[in-house]
């Protein structure tokens, strides 16, 4: 019976024309600014023999090399008068390889350790001693892109869709006057509510997946997926100094995975916000409201008070979706799922709270939803 319900609360859900509209709303954006940058597929391809010849790991041979090449690209730079160097694009893509390598040695400390010889070349590995790791660089533009999508614009076409999926869930119903007929039947109230979050949330799951899905795609049609398996501090550009110790498809699945979370405590308020109207439109722009009502806080750069505070704590549906706190304290349930702790977070930056915030903000809706709808009387 419990199937029955939660395939027809889909069914309810997915039939909605306004979700299909605005995925390939968003998705034509998404779509027509990936095509704007693209660079051409000889530039592509002399990245890509760019990293494969100079970069791996550091050597003192590269280091020479960077330093090198910085130099040049310097004097290539001043001798042309002016920012826009017209240097022929084999140049340009080894000088990336080199500002990679500074980058990476400027988040680290420089000093050698110790060193080593190398199976491959012969030349001497420079070991950090900060760290005692070696400082390798790999072509990150595509796992950076993937990685980056839902904290730039991604969270905004997902909550977007979230939020129009499920406004109606409540709404549509009393304001058709069907809710009475629903709440009078036998599992309208019990077993009709748990139906109903579960669809939702496997509704708001499906989302990430699919914008996932949708810049995977892109980016391995183009550019392929290689790195997926090079450990996330090797993109040094923005995790030089991640204590995330896994790969990136480790953190880009922890990511959807946390991700999809977020987008149900959101999809769970708008369904309660639903259950307390009559009119689609009133939930929508208040889970609307409430979703951007930090930024807005910020915005007006409100001065410190317990309502500030109150906001910015209460209302972390962005953040939630986001997902940017994975550098925080996570309990360790959720690296269970790749089969080995250690490749977790061993310290956070992140506030670890924001994690029982988020189970809250999922616990919360759905009991005062069922609660809601328990109470209703049949007219």
């Amino acid at each position: 019976m419990m199937n029955q319900l939660i395939q027809l609360e889909l069914y309810k859900i997915f039939s909605q024309k306004v979700i299909y509209i605005a995925a390939a709303v968003f998705a034509a954006l998404y779509i027509s600014q990936f095509y704007s940058s693209l660079p051409s597929a000889e530039q592509r391809a002399l990245d890509k023999a760019a990293y494969t010849t100079y970069g791996g790991v550091l050597t003192e041979d590269k280091l020479a090399w960077v330093e090198a090449q910085y130099e040049a690209y310097e004097q290539a730079r001043l001798a042309a008068g002016d920012q826009r160097l017209h240097l022929e694009e084999s140049f340009r893509a080894e000088h990336r390889v080199a500002m990679d390598f500074k980058s990476a040695l400027q988040g680290r400390a420089t000093k050698p350790l110790d060193e080593h010889p190398s199976s491959e070349s012969g030349n001497r590995i420079v070991v950090i001693a900060s760290t005692g790791e070696q400082v390798v660089v790999i072509q990150q533009e595509v796992w950076l892109r993937i990685l980056i999508f839902i904290q730039e614009v991604g969270y905004f076409f997902v909550a977007a869709l979230v939020i129009l999926g499920l406004a109606g869930s409540y709404s549509r119903e009393t304001s058709a006057g069907m809710d009475q007929l629903l709440y009078s039947s036998r599992h309208g109230r019990g077993k009709g509510t748990v139906a109903k979050l579960l669809a939702g949330a496997a509704y708001c799951a499906t989302i990430p997946l699919f914008f996932g899905g949708l810049v995977v795609s892109l980016y391995g049609v183009h550019y392929g997926l290689h790195g997926w398996d090079a450990p996330l501090i090797h993109y040094t550009r923005l995790f030089g100094q991640t204590t995330f110790t896994g790969t990136a498809l480790h953190y880009y699945g922890l990511q959807v995975l946390l991700s999809a979370i977020g987008c149900i405590a959101l999809g769970w308020l708008t369904m309660l916000l639903s259950a307390w109207s009559r009119n689609v439109l009133v939930p929508a722009m208040i889970a609307g409201l409430l979703f951007i009502l930090p930024v807005i806080v910020l915005f007006l750069s409100l001065p410190e008070s317990p309502v500030t505070w109150g906001v910015m704590l209460l209302f972390r549906y962005m953040e939630f979706i986001q997902a940017n706190y994975i550098e925080g304290q996570i309990p360790e349930l959720f690296f269970l799922l790749w089969g080995s702790l250690d490749r977790g977070i061993s310290a956070g930056r992140a506030d670890p709270m924001i994690m029982y915030q988020l189970l809250l903000s999922l616990m919360i809706p759905a009991i005062l939803l069922y609660w809601s709808i328990r109470r209703k009387q049949v007219r």
